[in-house]
């Protein structure tokens, strides 16, 4: 079930996460972090939002097939975002039903129909 981005608490609820987001990882800088793996991470948002939205599970399969990036890059971006407390993971069994899979949720629950949980 898609959710409708046109519908005006939607679209709030979807500026907040981002402003959220834009303001923690700009004004929070950790050892080591250049500019360039802060506006990744900021990308990355967008993009697990944006899947969120559309009902799309939050796994790092997902991401790669919208990206086209490498299992190992969304990986290293996904654990970034994770250390900053933006998100956090748990252990799903995969698509095919045989072994384990990550799945991804916002640890800050910006949705107006959220009731008490993260997400869309």
């Amino acid at each position: 079930m898609s959710t409708d981005l046109r519908a005006p608490s939607t679209r709030l609820a979807v500026q907040l996460r981002l402003d959220l987001t834009l303001h923690s990882i700009l004004n929070v800088h950790r050892p080591d972090e250049t500019p360039g793996s802060r506006l990744r991470q900021f990308g990355m948002m967008a993009v697990l939002i944006e899947l969120a939205a559309n009902g799309t599970p939050l796994t790092v399969s997902a991401v790669t097939t919208v990206t086209g990036m490498t299992r190992a890059a969304a990986e290293q971006i996904l654990k970034s975002l994770e250390e900053r407390g933006l998100i956090k993971h748990h252990w799903t069994r995969n698509s095919i039903g045989r072994g384990k899979a990550r799945t991804y949720e916002f640890t800050v629950c910006t949705s107006t129909r959220s009731r008490g949980r993260c997400g869309f």
